[in-house]
């Protein structure tokens, strides 16, 4: 639960924002391995990890237009954390399709209790209200997703 340790561990809402943020970095950098690493006949589930990994950027750019408003700067790189999402992902991948998506969805599963947590902070900012809202419904639809595609490989198993 690398997400609820980061947010949790944050004094103030603008150093939980910079952590959500390096989060969506990572899990930016976690979305490129595992589309590189997708087999090739999978083109409906590379187009929606696509689609998931554009949320994320969207995500960085959001926060960082929230920030910057505050003039506070944002993060504008993955942190040391890229290598435990990714590293996730390329194990998952030495075992296969349906475990380099389970990689992933662990990966969204603790990006989704961060959006989570950091939207029951008391002194977050009202002008970030929404956007954290609609991460929270981003991040579980990425979970939902994930697991759908891992159940149709499941089902297409012999």
């Amino acid at each position: 639960m690398l997400g609820n340790y980061v947010i949790s561990s944050c004094s103030s809402f603008r150093e939980a924002l910079s952590c959500l943020c390096e989060l969506d970095f990572d899990s930016v950098e976690a979305f490129k391995v595992l589309i590189g690493k997708l087999d090739i006949e999978s083109v409906e589930t590379k187009t929606l990890m696509t689609s998931f990994m554009m949320d994320h950027e969207r995500h960085i750019q959001e926060i960082t237009e929230i920030m910057a408003k505050r003039d506070e700067r944002a993060p504008s790189r993955p942190d040391a954390k890229q290598y435990l999402t990714k590293g996730r992902v390329y194990l998952g991948g030495l075992m296969g399709e349906q475990s380099l998506l389970s990689a992933q969805l662990s990966n969204e599963h603790d990006l989704e209790n961060a959006y989570e947590l950091i939207s029951k902070r008391q002194d977050k900012w009202p002008e970030a209200e929404e956007m954290i809202q609609r991460g929270v419904r981003d991040e579980h639809r990425h979970r939902i997703g994930l697991q759908q595609c891992i159940e149709l490989l499941q089902r297409r198993q012999p």
